[in-house]
């Protein structure tokens, strides 16, 4: 839901460590998304289909880190 308790503490925690955040979210993202330095929000109310779709944006973030990590260790 993004509404959360724990979850908007470790943001608000995370935000005064200067750790950046990137929010998963769906259905608006709820307060949470306030916190996060990023925010990838799903359109949609359905829970199967904001979970296919973070799959999938979190291969291709992984991909990107790690192209970006072997062109530095080359």
């Amino acid at each position: 839901s993004g509404n959360s308790k724990n979850i908007i503490n470790a943001l608000k925690t995370a935000k005064e460590k200067k750790i950046k955040t990137i929010g998963f979210f769906g259905n608006g993202g709820g307060e949470a998304v306030k916190f996060c330095d990023f925010n990838i929000v799903i359109k949609s109310n359905d829970t199967a289909h904001i979970q296919e779709a973070h799959i999938t944006l979190i291969h291709i973030l992984v991909k990107i880190i790690e192209e970006k990590l072997y062109k530095k260790n080359k």
